[in-house]
């Protein structure tokens, strides 16, 4: 259940780059990538047994690299005026 909530903190931290990205947010959502940078520093830290929990595990810190990754394109694009 812990990492079901990671998820959705994730997903929501999706949503409201999406909507700083249409201008709809007027600053970006830092306070939350943190939140969710510190659970997930808090997880990958911690020792698990379960093969599916470890695998669903990767599985998010995959994507949210990922979002991470095209965020900072995007807010580059940005600065640039592109």
């Amino acid at each position: 259940e812990k990492l079901d909530s990671l998820e959705v903190k994730i997903t929501r931290l999706k949503q409201e780059y999406e909507q700083y990205f249409m201008r709809l947010l007027k600053r970006e959502p830092l306070i939350r990538k943190k939140e969710v940078e510190s659970l997930i520093l808090r997880y990958t830290n911690m020792t698990i047994n379960n093969t599916a929990d470890q695998f669903k595990l990767n599985c998010l810190l995959s994507r949210f690299n990922s979002y991470r990754q095209y965020w900072t394109r995007i807010l580059r694009s940005m600065e640039d005026g592109v």
